[in-house]
């Protein structure tokens, strides 16, 4: 399918015993979506871009979600009532790859940048106690919080959490969980740099003063108090 016309035909004619719900408001290059069963749920809310986009639904009851605005690209894989929900004017610069299976839930806040990434909440293989032959990899959510920055053929695994405004560098590999406002790198993923934010707009030197969080000037403010007024007490 190339174009929402195409889209719109198809969700008529092939989305039998499943659900499609919106339609993309632009799609550039191919997109495909192939239904392995029945119950499943596709929503596309407004302004929602299509760039090389592949949905897979395997077995009954999966969703995805793309929310308002969002630029989806690559692979959305879900099975065994699995989700994947898209947050509002997250944009995908190349294609990336989501795996969400075993009735788990990959989620990815607003207005997030991500490329070429890998995020999957399962090790679909098996490993096993020899011990007691009982598994130990089981399956986990993923969430990824709003305003985070993944870079480059980052993998992000089972049960992680990326907290609000982090950026996790190229390559990493994330297998904890990454407080917010963090500069991660590394294989495993480990933070280098706290109390960071990001833009898109490539900025010069003196960056943005504008970021800062008023919290963080209000600290340095009262600090700077504190130690006059314990300078004014020497003195005295």
């Amino acid at each position: 399918m190339n174009n929402p016309t195409e889209w719109l035909e198809f969700s008529e004619r092939f989305a039998v015993d499943n659900e499609i719900v919106g339609t993309p408001a632009r799609m550039s290059d191919s997109c495909a979506i192939k239904f392995k069963g029945k119950g499943n749920r596709l929503v596309i809310e407004d302004g929602v871009e299509f760039a090389r986009v592949t949905l897979k639904f395997i077995g009954d009851g999966n969703t995805i979600l793309f929310r308002r605005g969002s630029r989806p690209s690559g692979v959305f894989t879900v099975g065994g009532k699995g989700t994947i929900e898209v947050g509002e004017r997250t944009r995908m610069n190349k294609p990336c790859w989501f795996q969400a299976i075993e009735g788990r839930t990959i989620t990815i806040g607003a207005e997030c940048l991500l490329a070429d990434i890998r995020v999957r909440t399962s090790d679909v293989h098996s490993i096993l106690s020899t011990i007691t032959g009982r598994r130990l990899n089981l399956a986990r959510d993923v969430a990824i919080g709003e305003r985070v920055w993944i870079a480059e053929k980052a993998h992000v695994y089972k049960g992680v959490t990326i907290g609000e405004g982090s950026i996790i560098g190229a390559h990493a590999i994330v297998v904890k969980a990454i407080p917010p406002d963090c500069l991660a790198v590394g294989n495993p993923a480990r933070v280098v740099k706290e109390n960071v934010t990001w833009v898109r707009k490539l900025l010069g030197p003196e960056g943005d003063p504008g970021k800062i969080k008023s919290a963080v000037i209000h600290g340095v403010t009262l600090g700077a108090q504190l130690l006059d007024k314990a300078r004014r007490g020497r003195s005295s």
